[in-house]
């Protein structure tokens, strides 16, 4: 007979993926997958490249992640509707390297 496989509870791959709601008011989640224990940095763009804050930096253990954007700047000021991006960055212990962004909507 065939066996089914587990399904892994950590991940095969990094990803970032779409963040839910989009377009968002006045807050969105941002779910991400660490397959190796990494050196993890998210932060969100403006249109214009510029950084706008950053959610979350440090090292964190291999799984899916989700991080809460409330749509505020690094000083708690509310920020403008437009089009912003959440990057994710992440450097494994061997050194490579992942960055993956996506765009998303906010409306007021």
């Amino acid at each position: 007979g065939v066996e089914a496989a587990e399904t892994p509870l950590v991940p095969g791959e990094f990803d970032l993926a779409q963040n839910y709601p989009n377009p968002f008011n006045p807050s969105t989640q941002i779910r991400y997958n660490i397959p190796t224990p990494s050196h993890v940095v998210v932060k969100i763009y403006n249109s214009a490249g510029q950084e706008i804050c950053i959610l979350s930096q440090g090292p964190q253990q291999s799984g899916i992640h989700t991080l809460r954007w409330d749509g505020q700047d690094t000083l708690g000021k509310p920020v403008a509707s437009g089009i912003y991006f959440c990057t994710l960055e992440a450097v494994t212990p061997e050194g490579k390297n992942f960055t993956q962004s996506v765009k998303m909507l906010l409306l007021k």
